[in-house]
């Protein structure tokens, strides 16, 4: 029976020193990442090809996307006009290789007549929806209007995303999780 135990216990302290290898290489690539030493779709192949197959796709989608939008303000900084940020933040989709397309028109229809359409900033990969702000505060009506143009597309995934006008403030995303949005910067 001792011997047992001692396999079952050397067995557990392999399995947490893998584990624990494969976080530090997750963390690993999430700063190199960060640092821009590898694209996207690299850390999207590195990170889908572990063996901790947990990890939400759709978070993890969103966090490439944040990781853009902060790139895009640490080399612009505050003060721009969103198109500014807008046309910045697709250079860095198109560096990157993802999927999207750019001022998509979607018609706008009242009784079954189109009556005019508005513009989404970013739509990615076909099913995410992002906005681009650049104002003091975020207000009900911005989240509002992303629900709309989204609801439009029938896409449930959307990002807000506010460059702030003073370099004081911090950029501002809200994504949209479980039927609402969230601050997660």
């Amino acid at each position: 029976m001792d011997c047992f135990r001692l396999f079952y216990y050397f067995c557990n302290v392999v399995w947490l020193f893998c584990i624990s290898f494969e976080i530090a290489q997750i963390i690993k690539t999430r700063c190199f990442f960060k640092k821009g030493k590898i694209t996207t779709k690299q850390y999207h192949f590195i990170v889908s090809h572990s063996t901790m197959q947990k990890i939400d796709t759709t978070l993890q989608t969103y966090e490439s996307l944040t990781i853009l939008a902060e790139t895009v303000f640490d080399e612009l900084s505050a003060g721009f006009v969103e198109n500014i940020y807008h046309k910045a933040y697709v250079q860095e989709l198109q560096f990157n290789g993802i999927l999207h397309e750019t001022e998509k028109v979607i018609p706008i229809f009242y009784k079954n007549v189109q009556v005019g359409h508005v513009r989404c900033d970013v739509l990615v990969e076909n099913n995410i929806l992002i906005e681009f702000k650049a104002v003091q505060n975020i207000l009900p009506q911005h989240l509002l209007q992303v629900q709309r143009y989204a609801s439009h597309l029938n896409i449930d995934k959307m990002m807000l995303v506010n460059y702030p006008i003073q370099r004081a403030k911090p950029i501002e995303i809200h994504i949209f999780t479980d039927g609402q949005f969230h601050k997660i910067k």
